[in-house]
């Protein structure tokens, strides 16, 4: 906001407005549809791109925008098309070719041959962020900018990073020293393909916590490119797997 960006947001989930609004801003009720309240739980994400076509169909300000948009795609079997009408609702309005677009998610799921279940979680009394491996830990990333032409990273990056990377895209002086002291780095280099001027170690370490401070069952994962190390708070118990040989971590090398 200091840097004259207006920051908007859309969230289908009353939750995520309550808590995000008071740092981003959610976009105005004139601009939602007559039929639905914040007093819902959870909107459908069809209503996300009613909410922004509205919005960017009367986008006067000068300003560039920082938006951020949130859907619930557990149990939305459009998904794909809604992702796509979104895709078309920024190419109309003239906000698609020079903006810095970030998609991913926050978690993944747990592959089926593991045998879970969203009923039979819920009977065991488990979620599924309590396991960590791979299938739920990594998430779908998808980085657009003007300049580059389509690739894949193979590297190890993580949604840490991804904070430093709009700040270093920015290219404001006056906020890009205290990037410096956030944590994550800046992955323009990799997505340019380009060298960069600082020098990180091949091999990055990052961490994924599968309950927040203060629950019960909390586990730790320490991944890198090959490796992963996993530490049970409660229990003292560990895991490690090598990744290169045993993709699917059915053998823990420590037991």
């Amino acid at each position: 906001k200091p840097l004259g960006y207006n920051t908007k947001g859309i969230f289908v989930a009353r939750e995520m407005r309550e808590k995000i609004l008071p740092y981003i801003g959610h976009i105005e009720k004139q601009f939602w549809p007559t039929n639905i309240s914040h007093s819902e739980i959870m909107w459908s994400n069809e209503v996300a791109n009613i909410i922004l076509d509205n919005y960017l169909a009367k986008y006067n300000n000068s300003n560039p925008l920082f938006l951020m948009l949130w859907n619930n795609i557990r149990h939305d079997k459009n998904i794909s098309d809604n992702l796509i009408k979104t895709e078309q609702i920024l190419k109309k309005y003239d906000f698609w070719e020079d903006s810095i677009i970030i998609f991913c998610a926050d978690h993944g799921y747990p592959h089926p041959r593991r045998g879970f279940t969203p009923e039979g979680l819920i009977s065991d009394g488990l979620t599924h962020d309590l396991i960590l491996t791979d299938d739920n830990i990594l998430i779908p990333l998808f980085i657009k900018t003007s300049k580059v032409v389509p690739r894949e990273i193979n590297e190890v990056v993580g949604t840490i990073d991804l904070f430093p990377t709009i700040i270093d895209y920015i290219e404001d002086d006056s906020i890009a020293n205290a990037s410096q002291e956030l944590p994550g780095r800046s992955i323009k280099h990799l997505i340019e393909n380009t060298e960069t001027k600082n020098k990180y170690p091949l091999d990055l370490y990052y961490r994924c916590d599968s309950r927040f401070i203060g629950q019960s069952d909390r586990k730790t994962a320490i991944r890198s490119q090959n490796y992963k190390y996993i530490f049970n708070h409660d229990s003292a118990s560990e895991e490690f797997y090598d990744l290169m040989k045993d993709s699917g971590e059915d053998v823990d090398i420590i037991n």
